[in-house]
């Protein structure tokens, strides 16, 4: 993989990453159609496929508002990406089983992208809910 594509797939998930509060409008131009995500522990269950993954984010996405991505690394190397970063928002609404809060939350994420033709093909993700549950008091 040359370096040109490297950075192209580092742009693609930082794109992703920065648009991620505003909607999913631009997951189509982002995502192949079959993508794979790999988090049961998020996710149970989940289907390969653009369109389950993007209804599942939906589904989700209810429950922190105000959200916001905070990008701590982004390194790149062959056909994979590797974002560290912070979400922060508002727990305003039921998020993995906890009733809404009003509290502020800050907490970490680390995602893998494999890319196909510069789009994300699979993903993988690890976020620390330990520190959102804590931030709640449901800890």
């Amino acid at each position: 993989m040359s370096m040109d594509e490297i950075a192209r797939n580092k742009g693609v998930a930082l794109r992703f990453l920065t648009e991620l509060h505003h909607g999913l409008a631009t997951f189509e131009e982002l995502y192949t159609p079959d993508y794979v995500h790999h988090n049961d522990a998020f996710y149970p269950g989940l289907q390969p496929g653009l369109a389950n993954f993007k209804q599942a984010l939906q589904a989700r996405a209810g429950g922190i508002s105000d959200l916001s991505v905070e990008i701590e690394h982004l390194i790149g190397e062959g056909d994979k990406v590797v974002a560290r970063f912070y979400l922060s928002g508002v727990h305003s609404g039921t998020f993995q089983g906890l009733p809404a809060t009003g509290k502020r939350v800050r907490f970490a994420a680390t995602d893998i992208y494999r890319f196909e033709d510069g789009k994300i093909a699979e993903g993988w993700a690890l976020m620390d809910f330990l520190a959102l549950v804590q931030q709640v008091g449901a800890a």
